[in-house]
């Protein structure tokens, strides 16, 4: 492989694993993040505190659908 093919091949993973790269999202930016990702506000009825989790740990929109809108998809 040329090292312009190789080159080619490291930016396109590069940008795939930042597009699903795992983000903090702590108030505005977790509602915009839910919204994006749902559609709807998050449907979670339990008493797990999601936003308190989302803030402090790093999430993906597959575990936000997961989370919050399940049916959805």
């Amino acid at each position: 492989m040329n090292s312009k093919a190789l080159f080619v091949l490291f930016l396109v993973v590069a940008i795939f694993v930042a597009t699903e790269a795992r983000h903090l999202h702590c108030g505005k930016s977790l509602a915009r993040f839910i919204y994006k990702v749902c559609k709807t506000p998050c449907q979670k009825e339990e008493s797990f505190d999601f936003a308190t989790y989302a803030c402090t740990n790093f999430i993906t929109s597959e575990y936000v659908r997961q989370q919050c809108c399940p049916n959805t998809f």
